[in-house]
């Protein structure tokens, strides 16, 4: 929060918090709560729904910009800017498991990429998304592997239940063969690009347990929405 503070001093900006528990914030952020089990795309959704200007940057709790960001997100091009999003300085064995987990699609080199937590709305209904190298920043505050694996495996849970699908024990098998399909996914984003290959191959056992608890919670969200149906 302080660096994007002393980045926005002096601009005509607003900041906007999602949170799930009540912080101490200065007067000048507006502080929105939401539930504890908030799915993290519903967070940004309810930032930019709080949010009175007519551009707006999403930026995840655990990034962190660098100099020129808040110039380049003031004068990001499009309807929808987003920017990479790299590896943690000093990375540890899981840090660098759990950032090529989440951000090989969003990893440096990159031209163009979806909306991630680093996105600049000039129009919230969408519309034609551009990639603005300016909009960098870093994974600077990587989860623990413990509470990493509790995230996915809760966010998986939630998303299945939430699909309301029309054959839920069906939806549920098919997930045997997800962990296969996110490693190969994973696999394809760094070696098309030329870097981080090594890392992510000595990572392989890290992202192997991922995949199988994403997997696992999407198995039990779909059925525990089949048991409801029921």
């Amino acid at each position: 929060m302080e660096p994007i503070e002393r980045a926005c001093k002096g601009m005509d900006t607003e900041i906007v918090l999602v949170t799930t528990n009540p912080a101490v914030v200065p007067a000048s952020v507006k502080v929105v709560l939401v539930e504890p089990r908030c799915l993290e795309q519903r967070m940004r959704l309810a930032g930019v729904a709080h949010a009175a200007a007519q551009r707006v940057a999403v930026l995840g709790e655990r990034y962190e910009i660098g100099e020129g960001w808040v110039e380049a997100a003031l004068a990001a091009c499009g309807d929808v800017a987003v920017g990479c999003i790299a590896p943690p300085r000093n990375p540890s064995y899981s840090d660098w498991a759990i950032y090529l987990s989440e951000y090989s699609h969003v990893a440096p080199p990159v031209h163009a990429c979806l909306p991630q937590g680093n996105v600049v709305y000039s129009s919230v209904a969408g519309g034609a998304i551009c990639f603005d190298p300016g909009l960098t920043v870093s994974f600077a505050r990587p989860p623990d592997l413990r509470e990493y694996l509790r995230e996915r495996y809760r966010e998986s849970v939630q998303w299945a239940a939430e699909q309301h699908a029309r054959v839920p024990f069906l939806s549920a098998f098919s997930r045997i063969g997800l962990p296969a399909l996110l490693l190969w996914r994973r696999a394809r984003n760094v070696f098309s690009r030329r870097r981080y290959r090594v890392r992510f191959l000595a990572a392989l056992p890290y992202l192997l347990l991922f995949s199988v608890v994403e997997a696992t919670g999407e198995m039990v969200g779909f059925l525990s929405d089949g048991v409801r149906e029921t």
